[in-house]
């Protein structure tokens, strides 16, 4: 196995290739409510009892609060009788369309924000070393 040193340079080309960023708060509000959706007449208490939690945990999961862990995702598919991509929202309904254009390596690239910012810090910290190797 050959090991490639990481080099300020090598980690501001991998942060470049990082472009996705999701709306987190959006995709648990948006799963919450198509539960809630599915759950219909039933009281939180029954679905609560029926998949093995609190019934505060159902009401935080249908309002958003509290992420939905996987393994409650399937027992509450198996519970509405649904498949898990008829609970979750498309991917392009929660990712950021948020990007900028930044030049890596002489070359324009499109980032998220904090991507952006986290290069910039790199490229800062290069400079500073390189200018430090100077003196």
């Amino acid at each position: 196995m050959t090991f490639v040193p990481l080099t300020c340079e090598l980690l501001i080309d991998i942060l470049a290739l990082m472009r996705v960023e999701l709306d987190e708060r959006l995709l648990y509000d948006l799963i919450g409510i198509k539960i809630r959706e599915l759950r219909g007449q039933r009281r939180q208490e029954e679905l609560a009892e029926a998949i093995g939690m609190q019934r505060t945990s159902v009401a935080n999961i249908e309002s958003g609060r509290q992420k939905t862990p996987l393994h409650v995702l399937y027992k509450l598919c198996a519970l509405f009788d649904v498949e898990v991509a008829l609970i979750l929202p498309k991917v392009d309904e929660v990712v950021k369309d948020e990007s900028i254009e930044i030049e890596v390596n002489n070359e324009t690239t499109q980032v998220t924000p904090k991507t952006a910012a986290a290069i910039a810090e790199l490229e800062k910290l290069l400079n500073e070393n390189a200018t430090e190797g100077l003196s």
